[in-house]
């Protein structure tokens, strides 16, 4: 944990002589985001059967995502932060008239497909104001690292019996990109509780830059998230 906080820390200690006004203005914060999740799709004229397939089929879920970060004013109206944060993106898809390879049983199928990625956002918040009602607008940028991808189904018999399973693969396995970029952008307002804590509220979207994919240059994939964030921070 102290290794966490010192890492979230180095970036603002360049900024700590800019501005005496706020040589105080840094806070510690735990964020947690609820994210309307799903994906684009770019493909070949070929594949074009495939992404209407999967367009008919797969649907946006609910992710979660946590993590800490570090606010830093640089100016009255200008913060730098940084965060850690765990995100789990993906989507679900459903499928009727799926056959059992094994009981040649004719059923549906229903999947979740999980994308684990830790995340280290970079972002610069613009207050467009700072009397008592503070709106900000924030624009960033961070690396998300796969870390995992799971697969979880239900198939549900003609009888309606429901057979359930599920399983991960590595990144190799998966053929996926181990590094991609994202991007962050959002608008939000926070409110004082008490003289050392903030509660943030921001609705906002994040987009991945490159594929999913590894080498594929007939089917791209591109994770998208739409949600709205909340955290509590300190100030130190």
């Amino acid at each position: 944990m102290k290794t966490i906080i010192i890492l979230l820390l180095i970036p603002f200690g360049l900024f700590s002589q800019q501005d005496s006004a706020n040589k105080n203005s840094l806070l510690l914060g735990i964020n947690f985001t609820s994210n309307y999740s799903y994906r684009f799709l770019t493909v070949t004229e070929h594949l074009k059967y495939i992404k209407q397939i999967r367009d008919d089929i797969e649907r946006a879920r609910f992710r979660p995502a946590i993590g800490f970060n570090a606010l830093k004013s640089i100016t009255r109206r200008i913060d730098l932060e940084l965060g850690l944060l765990y995100s789990d993106k993906g989507y679900d898809d459903f499928s009727s008239n799926v056959i059992n390879a094994n009981t040649l049983d004719t059923g549906s199928l229903n999947s979740s497909y999980h994308y684990g990625y830790l995340e280290i956002p970079l972002k610069v918040i613009y207050k467009v104001s700072t009397g008592k009602r503070k709106i900000y607008l924030s624009l960033g940028i961070s690396p998300s690292i796969d870390l995992n991808y799971k697969y979880y189904y239900t198939y549900i018999e003609s009888n309606g019996h429901q057979i359930m399973g599920s399983y991960s693969r590595t990144i190799e396995e998966s053929h996926h990109n181990k590094v991609n970029l994202v991007l962050f952008s959002g608008i939000g307002t926070n409110f004082n509780l008490g003289k050392k804590w903030i509660f943030k509220i921001e609705p906002s979207f994040s987009c991945s830059l490159s594929s999913i994919y590894v080498n594929n240059d007939e089917l791209s994939e591109y994770l998208y998230s739409i949600g709205i964030n909340t955290g509590i921070y300190l100030k130190l």
